[in-house]
């Protein structure tokens, strides 16, 4: 079935958890608008029509997936270690040099992060995005996730994928290697190869429908990679409606950007907004330091478990 039933149209449309932003022109194909719902994806792609000509695109950390957190009232049951909150946090120490830092540069930072990622496993965001997700590809639609994690994240990511389930049993990693955009029938491209980020000199890879960024600019990257993908296909199967998802703005703020004058897409980029409570309560609120805290401990007995029972670990700092 090509197009959605006009009754799952109104019974998406009424959904009241789904939230647009007022500062945008909603009519817009490139507007930046904010949601707080994965299904404000399911309905953008029904307004286009085009299930079969529509990619939706989204981030992963803190969008798509995020670190256990049972109660982010409770600190020994919501872990920010290794999560984007945390990342962002220790970012601004180790550019002030305070404590409690967990590294003294930022590529002390993306190593500590990465060990963080090769040791935990992830959770939806919400549970309703495998089911919407399944819905999407159901009908057509090409799905893929766009991550600022780098190359060497990346058997850290497919790991975590992997652990992840669809409603049909099946996991998460093979789900988008299935229904992502594909160049000569298959979901990887040789990798890593050169960014079309001119600023950056460093290397992107594409593999399993998940597209690696390492920090690169993601609306350039993202119409580039559209544009190649769109040269291998005949008219009738091009990508022409593109739904982006972000918990950052800054990433959202770019697609419209690079996209603005590609009058051949429909582009609507929403700004993911379902986590921002839980993210400010790290760094503000009556539970910060608390939650500071506690991250800080987890990484301590990490770092010292690391250095008592392996005779060589490959991570070797010191815990302050």
């Amino acid at each position: 079935m090509r197009f959605l039933s006009l009754t799952y149209y109104a019974l998406l449309t009424g959904i009241a958890t789904l939230t647009l932003s007022t500062h945008v022109y909603a009519e817009s194909a490139k507007s930046i608008l904010t949601t707080d719902s994965f299904a404000m994806l399911e309905q953008q792609v029904m307004q286009w029509g085009e299930p079969e000509n529509t990619l939706v695109v989204m981030d992963n950390d803190d969008t798509l997936t995020m670190i256990a957190c049972a109660d982010d009232q409770s600190s020994s049951e919501c872990q920010y270690l290794g999560g984007a909150a945390w990342y962002a946090w220790q970012s601004e120490l180790v550019t002030a040099q305070s404590a409690p830092r967990v590294a003294d540069t930022s590529l002390e930072l993306i190593e500590a992060s990465d060990l963080l990622f090769a040791l935990n496993t992830m959770v939806y965001t919400r549970d309703n995005v495998p089911a919407i997700l399944a819905r999407l590809s159901s009908q057509g639609v090409r799905l893929m996730v766009e991550t600022a994690r780098g190359n060497q994240t990346i058997s850290a990511t497919e790991d975590q994928f992997t652990d992840l389930t669809l409603p049909d049993g099946g996991n998460l990693l093979s789900f988008f290697a299935t229904h992502a955009p594909k160049f000569a029938g298959l979901a990887s491209k040789a990798s890593p190869y050169s960014s079309c980020d001119s600023d950056s000199q460093r290397r992107i890879s594409y593999r399993q429908g998940v597209m690696y960024l390492a920090g690169q600019d993601k609306g350039k990257n993202l119409l580039c990679f559209v544009i190649q993908y769109n040269d291998t296909l005949s008219p009738d199967k091009q990508i022409r409606n593109i739904a982006f998802i972000d918990d950052t703005l800054e990433n959202v703020e770019s697609i419209n950007h690079a996209f603005a004058t590609q009058a051949q897409f429909n582009v609507a980029a929403y700004h993911y907004t379902a986590l921002a409570a839980h993210k400010a309560a790290l760094t503000q609120g009556p539970m910060a330091k608390k939650h500071q805290a506690k991250a800080t401990e987890r990484w301590c007995k990490v770092i010292k478990t690391m250095t008592k029972e392996l005779i060589k670990p490959s991570y070797t700092r010191e815990c302050r």
